[in-house]
C-alpha cells in the first residue's frame, strides 16, 4: 500500500578518520558512519551537548538513530567507542569489520537518547 511505510531523506554518510578521532556530533547526524581503519581503534563520541545540539533534539526522550560501518577487512581491526562528556553508554561498544568467511557484519546500529539538556544514553541496537 502506498504511503504506509517510513521514508527519511538520507544524506552522504559521514566519514571517521583512521585514527582514535572522536565521533563528533555531525558525524552521528548524518545518520551513516563509515571509517576504514588501518588497525584497531578506540574512538570517544562527541559530547551529549554536541551531539544533542547536532541532531535537534530539543525535548528529553528525543532520540537519533546511526548505523556505524566498519569497512576494514582485517578480523582485528575492530573500531570500539568510548563515551564522551556526559554520555552513559549501554551494550557492546564495538564494531567488528566484515571479514569473509567469519562471523562478522562489519557494521551496528545505535541510537542517542537525550536525557537532559547536556546528557543522553547510546544504546547498541544491533
Amino acid at each position: 500500500l502506498r504511503g504506509t511505510g517510513f521514508s527519511k531523506h538520507q544524506g552522504a554518510q559521514a566519514t571517521s578518520a583512521d585514527s582514535t578521532a572522536a565521533v563528533t556530533g555531525a558525524n552521528i547526524f548524518a545518520g551513516i558512519i563509515q571509517c576504514t581503519p588501518g588497525a584497531a581503534r578506540a574512538k570517544a563520541t562527541d559530547t551529549a551537548a554536541n551531539i544533542i545540539s547536532a541532531c535537534g533534539l530539543t525535548a528529553d526522550n528525543d532520540s537519533h538513530d546511526f548505523a556505524f560501518i566498519n569497512l576494514a577487512t582485517t578480523a582485528s581491526y575492530i573500531v570500539t567507542l568510548s563515551a564522551g562528556a556526559n554520555v552513559t553508554l549501554v551494550g557492546a561498544m564495538t564494531i567488528d569489520p566484515y571479514v569473509a568467511g567469519e562471523d562478522t557484519s562489519g557494521s551496528a546500529m545505535f541510537r542517542f537518547r537525550r536525557t537532559s539538556a547536556t546528557a543522553g544514553t547510546l544504546f547498541r541496537m544491533s
